[in-house]
């Protein structure tokens, strides 16, 4: 059995990750591909998952909202680029038996030729902040034969429109429980706070900025940034305040609040009961209306400040270091094992 991959985003490669192994759990001698829109594929590369295609770094990091964010990309060789990736997914799909999109509906659309075999994950919209347009409905129901959601909310409007759709959790949020000890430890009479600076070239001026914040603090705190692999630390040897680690689920785990400009780590420590404070940043990614989607879509744990002014965040920050901690969930979700055999149950033989 042939299952290829395609996905658009570092959240999205991660959830596809999840899923391919809770899918070589239950039927081993699948052979996975994976077609990455948006990075390297780090996050397949580390679970030993081919990765079939490479991508240069856009302006808008794969993360466009607006014209200019198109034309900038354009102007860089968007399209041409766009027409590779197309080719190699369309060669890889023809003789697929599963074929996985997870991302938004150009994700889909890049899947376009295997309509009676892709299963869509759209990540990207939610009807807590951003319903699926008429159009988008028709091109879900025309292009592929099961939807599964990221909530229960959206998958219940989707199916009121004749889409199969179907909910088992997010797997975005599966295993984040994680007991070990950070290799910087703070004193006990530190506030630990996590810093998720994002995935993506914004994550340098993110990072220093909030390093200078963290500087201006007059509490006792220890404050540890979470570095995606994407990110080449030697570039941030002028970060003198946060310390930089690679061990995200034990910093999310173990922080008393998070400084998040990212995109699903921002969703995965909110998960977890943790306050996070964003604001707006310095790139495409962590913009005030992002973060005001986030604000939607997790609830109250996601604290959106729309200003770059020091004191008022410092103020922020300090109201969140002394409100009353939350409890991490007691046991770990594991959606992606259920939505592995939602998949292969609905294949015909």
């Amino acid at each position: 059995m042939k299952v290829v991959l395609v996905s658009n985003g570092h959240g999205e490669d991660c959830i596809a990750v999840n899923i391919a192994l809770a899918l070589l759990k239950e039927a081993s001698s699948a052979t996975i591909e994976a077609y990455p829109l948006v990075g390297n594929g780090h996050s397949f590369s580390k679970e030993n998952i081919p990765v079939k295609l490479q991508n240069p770094t856009f302006p808008s990091s794969g993360f466009i909202r607006s014209l200019s964010d198109a034309l900038n990309d354009i102007s860089k060789g968007l399209f041409s680029h766009l027409k590779k990736q197309r080719r190699l997914i369309k060669s890889a799909t023809e003789n697929a038996d599963i074929v996985i999109a997870v991302g938004d509906i150009f994700c889909l659309w890049q899947t376009r030729n295997k309509a009676e075999n892709t299963i869509f994950l759209p990540t990207a919209k939610s009807d807590t902040f951003m319903p699926h347009s008429g159009i988008e409905k028709w091109l879900i129901k025309r292009h592929s034969t099961l939807c599964l959601p990221r909530d229960e909310v959206t998958t219940e409007s989707l199916s009121r429109s004749g889409i199969n759709a179907y909910f088992f959790g997010n797997p975005m949020m599966d295993n984040l429980l994680d007991t070990n000890p950070l290799e910087e430890n703070a004193p006990d009479n530190h506030h630990l706070i996590g810093i998720l600076p994002g995935s993506r070239e914004e994550a340098y001026k993110n990072l220093r900025f909030i390093d200078s914040l963290i500087e201006k603090l007059d509490i006792n705190a220890t404050a540890i940034a979470a570095v995606s692999p994407s990110i080449d630390t030697s570039e941030l040897s002028d970060i003198k305040h946060c310390t930089l680690s690679s061990q995200f689920k034990t910093i999310i785990n173990k922080a008393d609040v998070v400084i998040g400009l990212a995109g699903t780590a921002n969703e995965q420590a909110a998960f977890l009961g943790k306050p996070v404070l964003c604001f707006p940043g310095f790139g495409p990614q962590s913009t005030a209306q992002r973060f005001e989607e986030q604000q939607k879509l997790m609830g109250s744990n996601i604290h959106f400040v729309n200003s770059q002014n020091k004191d008022v965040l410092l103020t922020k920050l300090n109201e969140l270091i002394n409100q009353e901690k939350q409890p991490l969930p007691t046991t770990n979700q594991n959606a992606a094992q259920a939505i592995a055999k939602k998949i292969l149950a609905s294949q015909t033989p």
